[in-house]
C-alpha cells in the first residue's frame, strides 16, 4: 500500500469518527431540547401544564397530591390535578380555526395566561360567561405545545398537535359534578375538533380510564 492510499484511508477513518461524534452530540442536544418542551405555563396554584408530545411524560404532579399551603385548617383537602389530552389523529394536526369555534361553542373563554377557561358560578355550578368575578375557572385548556397559549395568532390559519386539559381538585363546586362536567366537555371537544382523547399517560382514554376519573 503506497503513502497516498494510507493517507486516504486515514482521512476516511477521521471523517467516520467525526461524523459519529457529531451524531452523538446532536442526539444529546435533541434530548435536551425535547425535555425543555415541557410547558412553563402555571395556574394560580403554581401547577404546571403538560405537553401533548407522546415521548414526554405529563408533569402534572399526580404522583404526589398537592397540599394547599395557603390553608392551615386540618380539614383542608389535599389538591391534585386531573389531566386529559386531545391529540391530532395525524401529522396534519388539529385545525386552529375549528378549535377556537369549538371552545367558544362549549362555553370556554379566553382569559388568564392566554388560555381558555371554563367558568362556573360558585353556588349554582352554572357556566357564567358575563361575570367572571363571581365565577371560578373550573378547568383550563391550553395549547399542547409551546408557546402553550391559544390566542387568535396561535389558532387562526394554524394547525396544532393537540390540547392539554387541566382541572384542579377539590373545586369550588361539588367534586363529582365538576369531574363529570370535565369529562363530558373533554369528550365533546375531542369529537368536535376531530381529535383523540387521551389520559395523563397520553394513551387513548378507555372506558376503564373514564370510570376511574368519574370515581375521583
Amino acid at each position: 500500500m503506497n503513502i497516498s492510499s494510507i493517507l486516504i484511508t486515514l482521512v476516511g477513518i477521521i471523517i467516520i469518527i467525526a461524523l459519529y461524534v457529531v451524531s452523538r452530540l446532536g442526539q444529546s442536544k435533541m434530548k435536551y431540547k425535547e425535555t425543555s418542551l415541557l410547558p412553563e405555563i402555571k395556574d394560580e396554584n403554581g401547577d404546571v401544564f403538560t405537553s401533548i408530545l407522546d415521548d414526554i411524560p405529563a408533569s402534572d404532579s399526580l404522583s404526589k397530591p398537592l397540599v394547599n399551603k395557603k390553608s392551615t385548617s386540618k380539614s383542608s383537602a389535599e389538591k391534585h390535578q386531573l389531566v386529559l389530552f386531545i391529540s391530532a389523529k395525524n401529522d396534519k394536526g388539529l385545525e386552529g380555526d375549528l378549535i377556537k369555534e369549538t371552545l367558544i361553542n362549549n362555553g370556554l373563554i379566553l382569559g388568564d395566561k392566554n388560555i381558555y377557561h371554563y367558568f362556573v358560578d360558585n353556588k349554582t355550578s352554572i357556566v357564567s360567561e358575563t361575570n367572571e368575578q363571581k365565577a371560578t375557572s373550573l378547568f383550563r385548556i391550553a395549547n399542547g405545545m409551546e408557546p402553550w397559549t391559544l390566542t387568535d395568532s396561535d389558532l387562526l390559519n394554524n394547525n396544532l398537535l393537540g390540547l392539554s386539559m387541566v382541572m384542579l381538585l377539590p373545586s369550588n363546586i361539588d367534586n363529582k359534578t365538576a369531574v363529570r362536567m370535565f369529562v363530558e366537555k373533554a369528550d365533546l371537544i375531542a369529537v368536535q375538533v376531530n381529535g383523540t382523547l387521551k389520559n395523563q399517560q397520553q394513551e387513548v382514554l378507555t372506558k376503564e380510564d373514564r370510570d376511574s376519573i368519574l370515581r375521583t
